[in-house]
Parts: structure tokens; C-alpha cells; sequence
């Protein structure tokens, strides 16, 4: 698993989100368990069949809002359970594995 940084165009991602307070604390889980239970349904909508792990800030100290999902439509209708967030464009890390090694 090599970081390496990439500019991304705004993507509009489609998946399970939770509030974590440590980077490795519940990821996995989200990923084999929660985001599986949809997967189906969110890669028949995915416009560029890849999986994203989008970390977002919050206005709570060493917390932040975890993201388990997959590229769709801006205009796509969240279903219940799901979180449909925008990814704003510009300079990132990407880092290629499976889900079994996150």
C-alpha cells in the first residue's frame, strides 16, 4: 500500500458513514459489514466502480466523519441507511489495497 497523491475532480460518494474518533477504530467493520450489507445496491449505481474511504473534519476535536462508499450521481437519492456526501476536488492522497487490508 503506496500513498501517492493525485487531483481528483469533485466526486459525489454514496456509502455507510459513522463518527470515529481514532483512525482504526471501526473501519474495518464498516467496510466487511456495514458497507457490504449495501453493496449491491450502491455498485449498480456507481458511475466509476471504485471504492472510497473519504475522511471528513468535524467541529469536534480528534474526531472525524468516516465515509465507506462508492462514486454515484450528484443526483442520486440516498436510501435509508445510506449517506450520500460531495467530495470536493483537489489535491489528495490515494492509496490502492483491498478491503481485507484496510
Amino acid at each position: 500500500m503506496e500513498p501517492k497523491s493525485v487531483n481528483r475532480e469533485t466526486i459525489t460518494v454514496l456509502g455507510v458513514q459513522d463518527r470515529l474518533k481514532h483512525m482504526e477504530e471501526g473501519v474495518s467493520e464498516m467496510w466487511e459489514v456495514r458497507f457490504m450489507a449495501y453493496h449491491d445496491h450502491i455498485a449498480a449505481m456507481s458511475t466509476d466502480k471504485v471504492y472510497y474511504g473519504c475522511a471528513f473534519s468535524t467541529e469536534q476535536p480528534e474526531t472525524y466523519d468516516y465515509l465507506a462508499g462508492m462514486a454515484v450521481s450528484a443526483s442520486t437519492d440516498a436510501s435509508e441507511g445510506l449517506t450520500l456526501r460531495e467530495v470536493p476536488g483537489g489535491p489528495y492522497v490515494m492509496v490502492e489495497c483491498t478491503i481485507g487490508t484496510i
